[in-house]
């Protein structure tokens, strides 16, 4: 699982990085999916869940058209991007 969730993040970085004009995305990255890949938690998921203030705009839902749920991308990796609203989580403030 923690090899699916880096494969996609890997691609993700090259795809974006080829369009970006030097803008940055910068992913969030929360929930079950953060725990597999940072700490190998012995878990599966389906998606990898990423804050996101407001609308998604950008660079963000250039990612999110490209590699959230039903996309070619997602269906390539098996695992795809969600958009989780910042005031769903409860997080620090900042």
């Amino acid at each position: 699982m923690r090899s699916q969730i880096l494969s996609l993040f890997d691609d993700l970085d090259t795809t974006m990085t080829q369009t970006a004009d030097g803008t940055t995305l910068d992913l969030y990255h929360v929930g079950r999916s953060a725990l597999v890949w940072q700490y190998d938690y012995p878990a599966t998921t389906r998606d990898i869940d990423v804050l996101v203030q407001g609308e998604p705009t950008g660079m963000m839902a250039k990612a999110l058209d490209m590699y959230g749920r039903g996309s070619v991308k997602a269906q390539e990796f098996g695992i795809y991007l969600e958009a989780v609203p910042t005031a769903l989580p409860p997080m620090a403030a900042g």
